[in-house]
């Protein structure tokens, strides 16, 4: 990118590579660097967003992203695991509405599998909750995301339901 400054596909290769490498800060400075130079560029929006959803400081960069997404590609189930994520602190039942449209149809990242289980938690549903949160486990969640599972799957099994489950 340094070489050819414009290179997207380059610029957009070497983010997935940072990222999925747990170079996370990396991965967002490339994606900015493109977006600068093609700001409507949707790839690195996506990608951007879905980074930055996982950071709660800049939560309100992320749905910004999103939501320009969105607007290009409404039906894009990758974009809307990324808003089930973001709705998750504020609209749980939002949270589980569109984490449970990715489900369906296949499309849950296993990061996107631990937030349906949070969600699930979130709106008294420990049943469902649980059944998320082992599968998030079996998926191959990072070492830090594996440790959110569980703590939350304990949380699901040793708090009692709420009335109606």
């Amino acid at each position: 990118l340094k070489e050819v400054p414009d290179d997207r596909a380059a610029g957009m290769l070497m983010a997935s590579l940072h990222s999925s490498g747990g170079k996370k800060k990396e991965a967002v400075e490339t994606l900015e660097a493109i977006l600068d130079q093609t700001p409507d560029f949707v790839p690195a929006q996506k990608e951007l967003a879905a980074i930055l959803a996982l950071d709660p400081d800049r939560k309100d960069d992320a749905l910004e992203w999103a939501e320009s997404v969105r607007r290009a590609l409404p039906d894009d189930l990758e974009n809307t695991q990324t808003r089930g994520i973001l709705a998750l602190q504020d609209d749980p039942d939002a949270a589980v509405l569109l984490l449970e449209r990715v489900d369906k149809s296949d499309g849950l990242s296993p990061v996107g599998i631990l937030h349906l289980g949070k969600a699930y938690l979130a709106t008294d549903q420990k049943d469902k909750a649980a059944g998320a949160l082992r599968r998030a486990i079996d998926t191959g969640l990072s070492e830090d995301l594996a440790k959110q599972a569980e703590e939350a799957l304990e949380q699901a099994l040793t708090e009692p339901a709420e009335a109606g489950e």
